[in-house]
Order: C-alpha cells, then structure tokens, then sequence
C-alpha cells in the first residue's frame, strides 16, 4: 500500500513556500569571490558537537577550499547529467572529507548525523561562490541536497500538517542512512513539483523562522 502524502499539505503554507522561490532564485545568484579558507563559510555553532578537536570549522574549511580548486572536482562537477551521478559524486565527497577529517583531527567523522550535514553545507556555499566555470554553480544548485537542521525539520513539519511529525528535531536525531535519504528526497520531491530546486526549501525555511 501506498500513501499519497500530499493530501496532507497545508494549503496556507504551500503558498508560503511558493512566494519565496523568486527570492530563494536571487539569494542563489550571488557568486561570491574565493578570498581566503574563511570564504567556504559555515557558522560555528554547526560545530559545537566536535568536543576535544581544535578548530574543526577550520578543518573543514580548509577541505572546501582543496576541493574548490580540484581539477577533479571542476571536471565530475561539470559532467553531472542526473541526480544519480550527483548521488555518486557526494559519496564520493563524504569519504574524501571523512578521510580528511580523521588525518587532520585523528577521530572519526560519521557521516550519519554530521558528516552529510557539513557536506551539504559545503555543496550549499558553493553554489553562491566565483568557482571556476559558471556551470558548476548550475550543477551544483539543481542536484544540491539539503543541510537537514530544526528550521527545515520545523518548515516540513508545518508543511505536511504534523504527519510525521519533525518540530524540535535536529540534523543529530537522524541516526540511519536511510532516514537522512527519505528526507532529502522527499524535499526534492516536494520541490520538483514546483519547478525549483531543493536547496530553495532550505532557503525558504530559514526565512519561515526569522519572519515567525
């Protein structure tokens, strides 16, 4: 048996969602230049959970800006032709920031919960910098996946009427593969339906919150 879950969408804030692609588009328009390791972003409270490792922002950022420069990257970034190839690309990406990770800090970084969350952080802020062919930034956009935090569990919590239900979670309540995966997809989904995007649910949901 299937169930049909889009009966369960809430009318008032599916419109919500609808009026904020335009300014989700402009937000993901900015093409920021690459200065300095700083630039790949990323708050430091998403890092408070790395307790007994030195700077792991930094350790992070100085992964996006390697990545950044690849020629690699720029070449399998470019080739992209469907979600499935950006699917073998972000695995590829997880091992090499995990394996990253564990050469600079000498611990571990599990990918469920943490290691897809500062992953997709990273695909988010390249999407806004100066990379180097414009095409990434498109390619990176349209097959992105979302970094899963409270203000995205709590927009598809109003969105989906409380089915599941999500208010208060957070990116470290996902504790299988599987449960990250169901998510992503169904924002990408719920996303492809209007013609747009996943990331600009994340843009959308974090502009619910200041605007609550």
């Amino acid at each position: 048996m299937r169930i049909d879950i889009s009966t369960y969408q809430n009318a008032r804030h599916l419109q919500k969602l609808k009026a904020a692609l335009r300014e989700a588009k402009s937000y993901y328009s900015r093409r920021d230049p690459i200065q300095t390791f700083k630039s790949i972003g990323a708050s430091g409270s998403m890092f408070r959970v790395f307790r007994g490792i030195t700077k792991p922002r930094v350790v992070y950022q100085k992964w996006g800006v390697e990545t950044i420069h690849s020629k690699d990257v720029e070449r399998e970034v470019l080739s992209l032709q469907t979600q499935d190839d950006f699917e073998k690309l972000h695995s590829r990406w997880a091992l090499s920031l995990a394996t990253y990770w564990a050469k600079e800090t000498q611990q571990d970084l599990k990918l469920v919960p943490y290691g897809y969350k500062i992953l997709d952080v990273f695909v988010k802020r390249a999407c806004q910098l100066k990379l180097p062919h414009p095409q990434m930034n498109h390619q990176l956009l349209l097959y992105g996946h979302v970094p899963m935090d409270s203000l995205v569990f709590n927009a598809l919590d109003d969105l989906f009427s409380g089915i599941f239900p999500l208010k208060g979670l957070t990116m470290g309540h996902l504790k299988t593969e599987s449960a990250y995966r169901f998510y992503q997809d169904l924002i990408r989904e719920l996303m492809a339906e209007l013609g747009s995007p996943a990331l600009y649910f994340e843009y959308y949901a974090w502009n619910l919150e200041k605007a609550r």
